[in-house]
């Protein structure tokens, strides 16, 4: 919490200067989630704040706010967006930075990895022919017409209503996408799409 305008003090600040003595002022802010500024001004009420500090007070809190909005998951660079977008005020992203580093906080990372490939000992696949590997067994990805090679590969998308599967076929004569298809389930998208790669294709 920070330190608001006018008289109001809050908890945190009697406690960091409660305890001064025992640990650093710049710890306790940090990890109390009170800015430096903030607390010294409420340390010295009649101290007159100079312009500087008095626009670095006003973007902190704010830089808060906005960080508190969004569940704590908006880095510096969201920050900025946000900032500009819902309180008008247009922060650099250094600043940004600099303040979220004294405030002690930092942007809450979701994991979004999934597992989309996974190895089948029993498959018997000793008849398919990997028409990648060239007469002396080297692996070609090159192509001398459309069609001839084709790559493919699934992806995965994590959206507001869960996780999507894409699956993309690529020509490798022209490097570009021929075919895709999308599903929720990735096991019906692995069976029925990507193992023959035409019914991507006539999408």
């Amino acid at each position: 919490m920070l330190c608001q305008y006018g008289a109001t003090m809050l908890p945190a600040d009697p406690f960091i200067k409660a305890h001064t003595g025992q640990y650093p002022v710049k710890w306790m802010c940090q990890k109390l989630q009170v800015s430096r500024a903030s607390y010294y001004r409420w340390l010295n009420p009649c101290e007159e704040l100079s312009e500087a500090q008095a626009l670095r007070m006003r973007r902190t809190e704010l830089v808060h706010t906005e960080f508190e909005a969004s569940d704590q998951v908006a880095g510096a660079g969201q920050l900025v967006d946000l900032l500009r977008n819902n309180q008008n005020m247009q922060i650099p992203k250094s600043t940004v930075l600099s303040i979220m580093k004294d405030l002690g906080i930092q942007a809450k990372r979701m994991s979004a990895f999934k597992t989309t490939t996974v190895r089948d000992h029993q498959a018997r696949t000793a008849h398919i022919k990997n028409h990648m590997v060239d007469k002396l067994g080297r692996r070609d990805f090159r192509s001398c017409r459309p069609g001839a090679k084709l790559v493919g590969d699934i992806t995965y998308l994590l959206t507001g209503e869960g996780w999507l599967y894409l699956a993309t076929v690529i020509d490798l004569y022209s490097r570009q996408i021929v075919g895709w298809s999308m599903d929720e389930n990735m096991q019906t998208l692995k069976h029925s799409d990507v193992q023959d790669p035409l019914s991507v294709l006539e999408n």
